[in-house]
């Protein structure tokens, strides 16, 4: 199984059992602490805690200063991914302005992939969930709560984007990419306490087993956004909308500059 796949996978298999998002890397999860802290990520997770360790964003790439949780080798992908890949290739000689939505986000994940991202998954609450299930434009209330977060965390409004998915149990969760203004312990900490307050409040019984956003290694922008489009209808069906990605005024910057 390539890597995306394996990582999903574990992914699919933690949201069934707990009604969340897990990632289980090939780490033990007994040095959950350790290699946090090595590859440059905060190490505030509590190993007892997880199923699974944080995870790394899967693809290869070396744009990213952390170092990556697995293997830094270019994984296998499979011929679905490769082609889902180089679909999107010629959306990058079109001007922004005549991208679709999904064509702008894989130009945006790859932007910030060249820009330093680390990846982020986010477990919202149930209640969260039901009023975006209400909501006509479900990603960009997510971005108000994300936006007010992260500027009372850092101060600042950092390059940010993602997407939505729902798990084979109805549970919606979101994947993206963000572009930190350092790499200390610190900043980092900061930004993942900012998206976990923005998840919602999770249930008392749910904090126990799993832990609410987690920050990873960005390999390959554009590898992870093309293996992320496999839930979008089914996304889209339970939200019912398509809208159900969001890209910061930042990043869209990042995206239109020379050179991208």
């Amino acid at each position: 199984m390539d890597q995306f796949a394996d990582i999903i996978a574990s992914l699919d298999r933690a949201l069934a059992d707990v009604g969340a998002c897990n990632f289980a890397t090939k780490s033990g999860p007994a040095q959950t602490g350790k290699v946090a802290a090595s590859a440059g990520i905060a190490a505030r997770f509590d190993a007892s805690s997880l199923v699974g360790t944080p995870h790394p964003t899967p693809s290869p790439s070396t744009s990213s200063p952390l170092t990556p949780l697995t293997s830094p080798s270019t994984p296998r992908q499979s011929k679905q991914l490769n082609e889902a890949v180089a679909a999107t290739l010629p959306i990058f000689k079109l001007p922004w302005r005549k991208l679709w939505a999904y064509q702008k986000l894989a130009r945006a994940f790859v932007a910030a992939d060249q820009a330093g991202a680390i990846s982020f998954t986010l477990n919202l609450s149930s209640r969260l969930q039901g009023t975006l299930e209400q909501n006509a434009d479900p990603a960009r209330q997510m971005s108000h709560y994300i936006n007010r977060e992260l500027k009372k965390a850092t101060g600042v409004s950092l390059p940010y984007a993602f997407t939505f998915e729902v798990s084979p149990v109805g549970r919606l969760h979101l994947h993206g990419v963000i572009v930190p203004t350092s790499f200390t312990e610190e900043h980092l900490a900061a930004i993942d306490v900012a998206l976990s307050k923005a998840g919602g409040k999770l249930r008392a019984a749910n904090i126990v087993r799993v832990t609410q956003s987690y920050l990873g290694t960005l390999y390959d922008g554009h590898g992870w956004f093309a293996y992320l489009q496999k839930s979008t209808n089914a996304t889209s069906a339970l939200l019912g909308t398509g809208k159900i990605s969001f890209i910061s005024g930042s990043l869209k910057r990042l995206c239109i500059a020379p050179g991208n």
